[in-house]
């Protein structure tokens, strides 16, 4: 186990940048990729695979293996992938944020005159 932890939140917070910059970069992918095979797939009759027996079985596959599921499970993916960075940004900007404001709340409490929770107590130590 470390025996100290350094996190800088500004670092974070540009870090959190970049993931977002990605997160829309993943969804840019798939959106373009998206509109060009509907520029050019008419699933209605078939094309551009043809709905003969080598058009449906590159589509459907032998197994529910081909073309059409795959299709259907690289958008999943991509938008699966677009979602997850897109809440490790968050997690990121929320860290960050957390992480200053208990800085915020040390520096206070433990600056001399601040008797709101550190400083000099006056009295008996507590127990634990």
């Amino acid at each position: 186990m470390a025996d100290r932890i350094e996190v800088d939140p500004t670092a974070l917070e540009k870090a959190a940048f970049v993931t977002d910059g990605l997160a829309k970069s993943v969804k840019g992918v798939a959106d373009r990729l998206r509109q060009r095979l509907d520029a050019i797939e008419i699933p209605s009759t078939g094309q551009p695979w043809g709905n003969d027996k080598m058009g449906k079985t590159f589509v459907e596959g032998k197994n529910q293996d081909g073309y059409g599921p795959a299709k259907t499970n690289t958008f999943g993916g991509l938008a699966g992938i677009q979602t997850t960075l897109e809440k490790f940004a968050t997690g990121q900007v929320d860290a960050a944020k957390t992480l200053r404001n208990a800085e915020s709340g040390s520096t206070f409490n433990l600056t001399p005159g601040n008797n709101a929770h550190g400083g000099r107590r006056s009295g008996p130590p507590s127990s634990p």
